[in-house]
């Protein structure tokens, strides 16, 4: 065999023989950074309920059904692990999914980067909730994200949207007729624009809509459709059962 040739064979074999073992290295590192992370959320300790949805988690769904499992399987077919309302919701507060256990015949779910307004651009993923709410009847889907003031509710009721509605200071979608308990809130809106609008120079804005600007809008919706998550804490009803979280991604990417 030629020298030059076998020197060459030598270095490409030297090379596989670093980069196979490199991989593998990195593969068992990555391998017991998960194991720790998931060790850190998973628990068998129960907790009662915890409150949330100001500055964040910006996204939540509330699924009709008391099987809450039966949801955690809907959004992935594996990396789920038991953990308790506690961990679970801070578990969302760093950008993970948590599946709660079943409330008043709803189950949570919470994640960060639940935007309704990006489902909907993604017909795919909107296909998905449209799925969801055959499987369970019914889906609502809530954001609610201070910074970039953006408000949104999804109503989907066996495979139909009855009412979806979206702003941050334009509206980006209005679909359905509008609620009653939308219109609560802008009736009140509209008596404290007339009372002050001497005041403060305030204009009523000519489509009623874009009366819908603040945040508690989006928690007095959740609390009119199913249970308002910023009143978890005052519960009594409690299932204590483990709650699920998710590790990874879910079919909607959360």
């Amino acid at each position: 065999m030629d020298y030059n040739m076998l020197n060459f064979i030598l270095f490409c074999l030297g090379v596989f023989l670093f980069f196979f073992f490199k991989y593998k290295r990195e593969d068992k590192i990555n391998a017991n950074r998960k194991t720790k992370e998931i060790e850190s959320v998973a628990s068998q300790e129960f907790s009662k309920p915890q409150s949330f949805g100001f500055k964040n988690p910006h996204g939540w769904m509330a699924v009709k059904t008391d099987d809450y499992l039966k949801v955690a399987d809907f959004l992935s077919h594996s990396n789920k692990y038991r953990t308790n309302w506690e961990k679970g919701i801070q578990y969302a507060y760093d950008g993970g999914c948590f599946i709660s256990p079943s409330l008043r015949g709803w189950t949570l779910v919470v994640s960060p980067g639940f935007f309704i307004d990006e489902l909907f651009k993604r017909d795919g993923l909107s296909n998905k909730l449209k799925e969801m709410s055959i499987e369970f009847d019914e889906v609502h889907c809530y954001t609610s994200y201070r910074i970039i003031s953006q408000n949104s509710w999804v109503k989907i009721v066996n495979g139909e949207i009855e009412r979806a509605f979206s702003q941050n200071n334009q509206i980006n979608f209005n679909i359905g007729k509008i609620t009653q308990v939308e219109n609560e809130l802008i009736q009140k809106e509209k008596k404290e624009f007339i009372k002050n609008m001497e005041q403060y120079g305030l204009v009523i804005p000519e489509n009623d809509l874009e009366l819908l600007i603040d945040e508690n809008h989006v928690f007095n919706v959740a609390k009119d459709w199913d249970i308002n998550p910023l009143e978890l804490d005052n519960i009594s009803e409690i299932d204590e059962r483990l709650g699920v979280f998710i590790y990874g991604q879910t079919i909607f990417n959360l």
